[in-house]
């Protein structure tokens, strides 16, 4: 069985993979890339963590429920 931390892996990987192909179109018309970096970079994390939470809590009721 999976576990809360398997939930967490997934999640994050889903929540990069959903905001991969969006966050580089900040780069596309923009005067200052270097805060296209910062905000690509945000981006990524902010996604893995709330996926990596939502991933935890399905697990979590995965795990108790099923």
């Amino acid at each position: 069985p999976a576990t809360i931390f398997d939930g967490a892996f997934v999640g994050a990987a889903i929540g990069v993979g959903i905001s991969l192909p969006t966050a580089p179109t900040s780069l596309i018309a923009t005067n200052h890339p270097m805060w296209a970096r910062d905000f690509i970079i945000a981006m990524y994390l902010g996604s893995a963590i709330i996926g990596a939470v939502c991933g935890m809590i399905f697990a979590a009721i995965g795990r108790k429920h099923l």
